[in-house]
């Protein structure tokens, strides 16, 4: 009975006039979300040529194979059904908020797969803190091999931003990033030293970012952890160590007095290629280290920090018109995104031209071709001690930072501590010989990939615009600043007219658009119509749907998806999908997705639904192997009174209706969900990840 009011990128759907049913049905919705009342097919979500699978000049995309079989694992998420003695649910959508969004509640552990999120109260601002005055914003580039930590004031029309550059164990050097490394005691797994103050003799965890994103027991295959810790936990220890040095840092450098009375807002920056279980296991380690201990955390994808700080920058070349594709190129990912400017002053206001692309090949992998061609080379030599071991990697390190591939340059070294001369392995004088071409070999097969997602980006904006005029590249982040990553993506771009830029303080872009971004944020400038507040249009990365019931019809439903209605007798199918965010529907923070859904009922029980997603540029409209199940939101209404919904008859019995609206919003990291029944918002949601 309700069509959505508004989807994704479509903001001229219209609703459509509610068929005439019998009486004794009339309270249960005959037609889902998302779908013609007459015809019972998709509407367009978005505008042509952004990814929209149903726009009318493509065509509706071909039903499934009517032999098609769901696997048998998939049965158990039918729509929301409840067990054997409960009677179904039609056309379930979303319940409730998501965990981010309550006031005063945060998750207090990141859930396993198949576990629920369990809530806790969370303090609020500091004591004696000015709400809207007087902040300090901390921005934190969390990397995958080196993080970084900026603040600023915002007493400051002009906010200057500084890197924190001293470190444990640094002396009096200015470093403006510390190693993303943490090293446990032998004796205790609760004592540990971090960054520049980890011992040579004790064994290094790093590159512990890049296991976020896999299951637990995927992680145990893929590496050794300390004995009673997951990589939660670890990244909880680390994110602590930093959060305590941030604020002894503060403390340090603005007296006790002024801290006392100032607020510490923290923005921590993500990949924009993370997986929403990657998202909210940093999220859970930063609130677990000491962030929202009266502290607000907001986040931030590290692009989009790039790209604030780099064309906000005086050094800026962009102009109006232009298309700017920001590659940021860590330890650990590549991420990257394409924006059309389309203001400069008196604000920054950006659209993603299409939908952003990333991998996990940062300078990370080259380090590991190293080793594996560092340990064949030496073969029999290769007896290092741990702290020969990591010398030799911080040595490389040097070596990889300045390799330009410079012609009059034929060979490279690498210090090898306890090594003298070892002719068949190449160390000469106690140094590891590396020819130019073998170090070619070691970066070139990760810069081709790099190369790879840069064309993709230009062919995509190339489709979707026919003249896009002005195009340049910027290159950010540590890896971005490699001479030789340059020289390669300059030897492809500049025959087609596309200019490569390293902006200045390109290694620490992110962590400075992230304070950017929490400026943005802070006190009055919340409102999105502030001046001076940027503006960044996003692009859906994916399709977001919701498993759904639909009224059966013969040649568009598999006879396998069909029951009886025990409510109402009528035919129906189950594992359908209402999808309502579509990839490449445009978003921004700010924007809510609104849709209508509609629940059948005899008891007030537990609202579960299933949030599934789908990467394919073409969804299909029943849950298949493609469709992923995200996870399952959870309201309980039992606590309200029957009173508040509507009543209606069916096969002579007495059923509840509720007709309610979801309001979804899609922010970097996380999504947020409000559920609204009557202008009254519901609900306390448990997310449980599958």
């Amino acid at each position: 009975m309700y069509a959505p009011q508004q989807q994704a990128g479509n903001p001229a759907f219209q609703q459509q006039p509610a068929p005439s049913l019998n009486p004794q049905w009339s309270g249960q919705s005959q037609f889902q979300a998302g779908y013609s009342q007459q015809q019972q097919q998709p509407l367009s979500p978005n505008p042509t040529g952004y990814g929209n699978p149903y726009d009318q000049k493509m065509g509706y995309p071909p039903q499934p194979p009517m032999m098609q079989q769901v696997p048998q694992q998939f049965q158990q998420y039918g729509a929301g059904f409840p067990a054997q003695q409960q009677f179904p649910n039609v056309n379930v959508g979303f319940n409730g908020y998501h965990p981010q969004v309550q006031p005063g509640f945060m998750p207090s552990a990141a859930p396993a797969p198949g576990q629920v999120m369990q809530f806790q109260n969370f303090a609020g601002p500091a004591p004696g803190a000015a709400q809207g005055r007087h902040k300090i914003i901390v921005g934190l580039d969390f990397g995958t091999t080196y993080s970084g930590l900026s603040f600023a004031d915002t007493t400051s029309g002009d906010p200057q931003i500084s890197i924190i550059q001293n470190w444990p164990s640094c002396g009096n050097r200015a470093i403006s990033q510390v190693p993303t490394e943490i090293a446990y005691t032998p004796e205790s797994t609760s004592q540990f030293s971090w960054g520049y103050d980890i011992q040579p003799s004790l064994t290094v965890l790093k590159w512990f970012k890049l296991f976020l994103e896999y299951p637990d027991e995927q992680i145990r295959e893929m590496c050794e952890l300390p004995a009673g810790k997951t990589i939660l936990d670890v990244t909880a220890d680390f994110l602590g160590a930093v959060y305590r040095h941030a604020m002894e840092q503060l403390y340090l450098q603005r007296g006790r007095p002024v801290m006392e009375i100032t607020q510490v807002d923290f923005v921590l920056t993500i990949p924009a290629v993370w997986n929403e279980l990657a998202c909210m296991r940093t999220r859970q380690a930063a609130e677990r280290a000491g962030f929202t201990k009266n502290h607000t955390l907001n986040m931030c994808t590290e692009p989009e920090a790039a790209a604030l700080y780099t064309l906000r920058s005086a050094e800026s070349s962009a102009n109006v018109g232009d298309k700017v594709i920001v590659c940021d190129a860590g330890g650990g990912t590549v991420d990257l995104i394409s924006y059309n400017i389309r203001r400069i002053v008196p604000r920054l206001e950006v659209d993603e031209a299409v939908v952003g692309t990333g991998d996990t090949c940062g300078s990370t992998y080259i380090d590991q071709a190293f080793e594996d061609f560092f340990r064949i080379r030496m073969g029999e030599h290769y007896d290092l001690r741990v702290a020969q071991h990591q010398r030799v990697m911080r040595n490389f390190e040097e070596v990889k930072c300045g390799f330009r591939d410079r012609e009059d340059q034929e060979t490279y070294s690498v210090l090898v501590p306890g090594k003298n001369n070892i002719p068949e392995a190449g160390v000469v004088d106690g140094e590891f010989i590396i020819s130019r071409a073998e170090m070619r070999a070691l970066f070139d097969p990760i810069i081709d990939k790099v190369i790879g997602l840069i064309a993709e980006q230009v062919k995509q904006i190339s489709l979707v615009d026919r003249s896009p005029g002005n195009m340049q590249i910027l290159l950010v982040g540590g890896f971005g600043q490699s001479p030789y990553l340059y020289k390669r993506v300059m030897e492809w771009a500049k025959p087609q007219g596309i200019n490569v830029l390293q902006p200045k303080d390109g290694d620490v872009a992110v962590v400075k658009g992230a304070v950017i971004r929490g400026l943005d944020l802070a006190g009055p400038q919340q409102v999105a119509g502030d001046p001076s507040r940027a503006v960044m249009t996003r692009r859906c990365r994916k399709h977001y749907g919701t498993l759904m019931i639909a009224h059966f019809i013969p040649g568009q439903h598999l006879e396998e998806d069909a029951f009886i209605d025990p409510l109402t007798g009528l035919k129906m199918a189950r594992n359908q999908i209402s999808w309502f965010v579509y990839k490449g529907a445009p978003i921004t923070d700010d924007k809510k997705i609104s849709q209508q859904f509609h629940r059948t009922f005899r008891k007030t029980t537990l609202w579960e639904d299933t949030l599934v997603v789908c990467e394919d540029d073409m969804p299909p409209m029943r849950l298949t192997p493609r469709v992923k199940i995200l996870c399952k939101l959870t309201a309980d209404m039992t606590k309200h009174s029957k009173r508040i919904f509507d009543v209606s008859y069916g096969w002579f019995r007495k059923i509840y209706t509720c007709a309610y609206r979801v309001d979804m919003t899609l922010r970097a990291g996380y999504m947020t969900f409000e559920l609204v029944y009557k202008g009254i918002s519901y609900g306390a949601v448990s997310v449980e990840l599958q």
